[in-house]
């Protein structure tokens, strides 16, 4: 498998070559327009070196690792029309936002069958052949779509994950998108836009601020999907998929299946995110946590 232009075995032969740079060897990876899947669908067995940090340990941390029950905060969104009821919710988004900056969200509003069609929709682009998929593979930060793999920025160690990123600014953006997510994401956005609508009312009220203030800065206007696909790998003990990071963002939504490994930082610990069924995760920015700072 892969593109006319590539080889993998001769790739794959070269994959820990002394004479072959870091850099070298991820430039071939980018020429196969294949991602990490195309490692995977190849029959590749070891874990390339390019997925391994050449400064540290990925599985190691100096953050101490949780063992306790703690479990982020579950805020239900049901009966916010009601006065009493919405003042209480806007208590709990709060208090969750500075303890926490991560919870969940039920009764959001997001039906169960356009939430796993979005995320069936990102499954099959990816296992896609090469074809179909490689015109969208680009680190051309301009596009409305790209499809990539996941570098660190210091250390150019590649992630075990490959995205795909759909802005959506206009209303043709739409058809920019893969053939096989467009009817998925028109649905998923025309909902999530009015969750947006409704936490950036709450947040605004948490804030102590009048209910459309956050709107009317066009804090939560952005609209982009980043959707992560992790394929299986050989030897998940020496990769990691997404690195220990904060949100640059104002708001974040998280939708993701039931596939382990989300972990939130709270008081020095690694906490593990299980999933609430029904419920999607909402997590804190960096611009919204600055915002909260100083109001």
């Amino acid at each position: 498998m892969g593109s006319s232009s590539f080889n993998y075995s001769n790739f794959i032969n070269n994959l820990n070559h002394p004479k072959m740079s870091r850099e070298e060897k991820l430039n071939e990876l980018e020429k196969t327009k294949a991602g990490v899947k195309g490692l995977v669908d190849s029959g590749i067995k070891k874990v390339p070196n390019i997925f391994i940090s050449p400064n540290v340990q990925q599985n190691e941390s100096t953050d101490q690792t949780c063992q306790t029950d703690k479990k982020i905060p579950v805020i239900d969104l049901r009966g916010i029309e009601n006065e009493q009821q919405r003042g209480q919710i806007v208590n709990e988004l709060l208090e969750a936002s500075k303890k926490w900056g991560m919870f969940q969200l039920l009764n959001h509003g997001l039906p169960a069958e356009t939430i796993h069609a979005m995320l069936d929709c990102v499954q099959k682009f990816n296992e896609q052949p090469v074809e179909l998929k490689s015109e969208f593979y680009t680190r051309d930060e301009g596009r409305k779509v790209q499809y990539r793999l996941s570098l660190h920025r210091v250390t150019q160690t590649a992630f075990w994950k490959d995205t795909i990123t759909c802005r959506f600014e206009g209303p043709d953006d739409l058809q920019a998108c893969p053939a096989v997510c467009r009817k998925p994401m028109s649905e998923y956005l025309k909902y999530m836009i009015k969750l947006k609508d409704t936490v950036s009312e709450l947040l605004s009220e948490a804030l102590g601020l009048n209910s459309n203030h956050l709107k009317m800065m066009q804090c939560l206007d952005s609209q982009k999907l980043n959707c992560h696909y992790y394929p299986a790998c050989p030897e998940p003990s020496l990769v990691m998929g997404t690195p220990k990071h904060s949100d640059p963002y104002f708001f974040t939504v998280l939708v993701h299946n039931d596939i382990d490994g989300l972990q939130v930082l709270h008081e020095n610990q690694w906490i593990d995110v299980k999933p609430v069924e029904g419920a999607v995760i909402a997590n804190i920015g960096d611009m919204l946590q600055v915002y909260m700072l100083i109001h």
